[in-house]
């Protein structure tokens, strides 16, 4: 079986096992996402036959720790900001280091990468990422890939916010609990200048459709931690809302559908030069 279909069956399997909030909140709405990004991983795996296929994820999450799963020949490790996954990458061979993106150089002590996976962590750096890019060249073996995922900043819902008189940003949460939101958000060719500035050639940017589909704007809403430290999750169109919200949101994705500069994700692609 090819990579993608193995990965979806290892999915499937795992957010079976969820909680219902687990799956509307993570797991429903990360699934297209995750997949959309393998399917670009199963381009770059197979011109590497030779040796072991060398993975980064930045920002931990089940995506790596499944491609270990399903691929236990990869050499698989993530990057998180704080100890949370550590114990568990141990107990299922994944290599755990702890580092501060924001913080540079990064000096991980890994050897460099096949390919780097940057997945919905950029528009939470509270630092200016124009530092970060060339840290993440240096990680990539020559002829190595990064592979960005992040909210398109001029999405069809915040120009339509904005129309209205509001803001399209997340209010800033309490950087005490390790929560700030949406600190930033780019445009596609705001990315595209950054990787091109520390060196990186852009093989591929678009906007995939990964989170336009109805079900996923049905169960969107406000999540985070309050003061407290307890986590909230207000979904926007709860009970009947959801009803008669349902014909615009088709009415959204259609615009989408012809204008994909509108929708809500983007994904980029780029290599390191090989010399």
């Amino acid at each position: 079986m090819s990579l993608l279909l193995d990965f979806k069956e290892a999915y499937e399997a795992c957010e079976a096992n969820q909680t219902m909030l687990e799956k509307q909140l993570y797991y429903g709405v990360s699934r297209y996402k995750f997949f959309e990004l393998v399917g670009h991983l199963e381009t770059l795996t197979d011109s590497k036959p030779e040796k072991p296929f060398r993975i980064l994820e930045l920002g931990t999450s089940e995506f790596g720790f499944l491609l270990k799963k399903i691929r236990p020949s990869f050499e698989v490790a993530t990057l998180d900001y704080g100890p949370t996954y550590a114990e568990r990458a141990q107990r299922e061979g994944v290599t755990f280091c702890q580092r501060d993106l924001t913080k540079t150089p990064l000096e991980t002590g890994l050897e460099p990468f096949d390919v780097i996976v940057f997945s919905e962590v950029l528009e939470h750096l509270r630092e200016n990422p124009n530092a970060l890019f060339p840290e993440l060249k240096k990680l990539l073996r020559p002829g190595g890939s990064l592979l960005i995922t992040t909210p398109n900043l001029a999405r069809l819902a915040n120009r339509i916010k904005l129309a209205l008189g509001r803001t399209p940003l997340e209010a800033v949460g309490n950087p005490a609990l390790g929560w700030a939101g949406h600190f930033r958000e780019y445009t596609l060719k705001e990315v595209e200048s950054m990787a091109v500035q520390a060196g990186l050639e852009v093989e591929y940017g678009g906007y995939p459709d990964y989170w336009d589909i109805l079900p996923f704007y049905l169960t969107s809403g406000t999540r985070g931690f309050n003061d407290a430290g307890e986590f909230h999750y207000s979904p926007r169109f709860r009970g009947y809302r959801g009803f008669l919200a349902a014909p615009f949101l088709k009415l959204l994705e259609k615009a989408m559908g012809v204008f994909p500069s509108l929708r809500t994700g983007m994904l980029i692609r780029c290599r390191r030069p090989l010399c």
